[in-house]
């Protein structure tokens, strides 16, 4: 694990603590749009988002990572697994962890703690409460607080020269090769003074040039020193990279040899060099890397930025690689609804089903399946389904009478409460969302089914249904976990609290409530 940007002075302004690149562990997409949305209005940066144990493993090994924000469901999924290999490889100790627990249960926080673990965030996340947890979990760390200047992030650390034996096969699976240690001050090397960028060009060349030819003859540590040096003379040197993580393959240190393959095919990308991170992408999957899709890393970042357009481009170029990643489908499809392009949508949901088809497990291709059926007026047929121009013809028909932005319910059978939550809204219906009421479980439940809204505020206590049941039979009998549900009520017992988010509920609010905080959140939520 690579040095943190941080240095041991405990007395710096938290003011100071911003920018920070934070890895989100979080199964639910919707979720993962509202948590990023939080984070950038902190003043922080959610570079990575992982899904699983194995995917939160693999980014953890990132070195521009400073903190992780993981789901208590992914931290205990396969019998804490997760937790068990941090605490192994020491990772509580290095870097900054901070997991979010249901309701801050007291139990599920001493089960934590017994493997390391020393922060913790209620879920749902309160706002106001994230920047000050964020804090709290970089002092946790043993390394604390004031950011340095992170110079050039994607420079290699100075890798001095070793050996190795040549008995090493090309790309061995197992093994404990002695790889050239990447150690420092934490700082990224610079071009010697000294050199002109002629001249700083010119030996990087001679250096990946001893690198490539100690590849060849399975001199790894040769080469890995070589490629690391040529590195730092020219930090975007691709080729370079890439044969630095190849000479960690042969060195037999998987975590390095995707870290750096990983880092190519970023620069490849950068660079518009599409076809050879394509080319690249497909050579380490048959290698058995399981490398990331370097196009959605970048869509990403566009995409927070704003650079809706450069977002789409890269969004697509990364379904091509990985057409079954619901989360690149995920953002291509809510990307294409905002611009109103709808035969795209409709395409983009297409092509994820039809690569997911024999997918087992579907919870988190439910999202996709209903906005199918929300758009088409069809189910997805799960064999084919219909050819994608009639798909196309059937989701703009029944768009085109449908309201172009998103639908928020209200249920509450107080008229006050409706009439406050439509005040507090109504600055969200002048961009174009639109709101619906009903007086009671039975009613919003009707409406879910019908219309299908993409955020629900709603009561507990209420006739014919109350709240807890309404939300248990939209998650689970029903299946719609794209729909996000904020529940409100004057109830603020822990029970209750624990109750609204065992039914399924995304956020538990009571009452009273600032509008303006719930204008925010239903934006976050909405991407508005």
């Amino acid at each position: 694990m690579s040095t943190l940007p941080y240095e041991s002075q405990h007395d710096e302004s938290v003011a100071e603590l911003k920018d920070l690149r934070i890895l989100v562990a979080e199964e639910n997409p919707v979720t993962q749009r509202v948590l990023s949305n939080m984070l950038l209005y902190c003043g922080h940066k959610p570079s990575l988002f992982a899904e699983t144990p194995e995917s939160v493993l693999e980014n953890l090994q990132n070195d521009e990572i400073d903190l992780a924000l993981l789901n208590w469901n992914i931290v205990s999924a396969n019998d804490f697994s997760l937790l068990k290999e941090v605490q192994q490889k020491k990772v509580f100790e290095s870097l900054p962890l901070m997991i979010m627990i249901p309701g801050m249960d007291e139990e599920l926080i001493a089960i934590a703690s017994k493997f390391g673990a020393r922060s913790y965030i209620p879920k749902p996340i309160p706002a106001h409460l994230l920047p000050e947890k964020i804090e709290e979990a970089v002092l946790a760390s043993t390394k604390v607080v004031k950011l340095r200047g992170r110079g050039n992030a994607d420079a290699p650390r100075t890798c001095p020269p070793a050996q190795v034996s040549e008995k090493l096969e090309p790309f061995p699976s197992a093994g404990n090769g002695t790889a050239p240690s990447h150690m420092g001050n934490g700082t990224t090397p610079r071009r010697p003074d000294a050199l002109s960028n002629a001249e700083a060009t010119a030996r990087a060349k001679q250096l990946y040039a001893e690198g490539r030819n100690a590849l060849g003859n399975r001199q790894f540590a040769n080469a890995a020193t070589a490629f690391a040096q040529a590195l730092e003379l020219k930090p975007y040197f691709a080729e370079a990279c890439k044969g630095l993580g190849l000479a960690y393959r042969g060195l037999r240190d998987t975590g390095k040899a995707r870290h750096f393959c990983n880092k190519a095919a970023l620069i490849y990308v950068r660079a518009g060099r599409f076809q050879d991170a394509e080319k690249f992408h497909s050579e380490l999957t048959r290698a058995g890397l399981k490398p990331l899709n370097p196009f959605k890393a970048l869509g990403d970042m566009h995409k927070t930025r704003g650079n809706t357009a450069k977002a789409l481009e890269l969004y697509e170029h990364g379904a091509s690689i990985t057409p079954e990643d619901p989360a690149i489908a995920y953002n291509l499809f809510t990307l294409h609804r905002k611009l109103k392009q709808n035969r795209k949508a409709v395409l983009t949901l297409s092509r994820l089903l039809e690569a997911s088809k024999n997918v087992k497990d579907r919870r988190n291709l439910q999202w996709s399946e209903s906005a199918y059926y929300k758009l088409t007026g069809q189910e997805w047929g799960g064999n084919g389904a219909p050819a994608p121009v009639a798909l196309v013809q059937a989701g703009e028909s029944r768009v085109d009478v449908e309201s172009s932005g998103p639908t928020i319910l209200i249920v509450d059978d107080e008229p006050h409460i409706r009439m406050l939550l439509e005040r507090s809204l109504e600055t969200l219906e002048d961009d174009g969302a639109s709101l619906l009421f009903a007086v009671d479980g039975e009613e919003g439940l009707q409406l879910v089914k019908d219309k299908r809204p993409e955020l629900v505020f709603l009561d507990v206590m209420m006739p014919k249904m109350n709240g807890f049941d309404v939300c248990r039979i939209i998650k689970n009998d029903l299946g719609l976990n794209d729909v996000y549900i904020i529940m409100l009520t004057a109830k603020g017992q822990e029970f209750d609290r624990k109750k609204g988010l065992e039914s399924g509920a995304d956020v538990y609010m009571t009452k009273p409530f600032r509008p303006q905080e719930l204008a925010n959140l239903a934006r976050a939520v909405l991407d508005m």
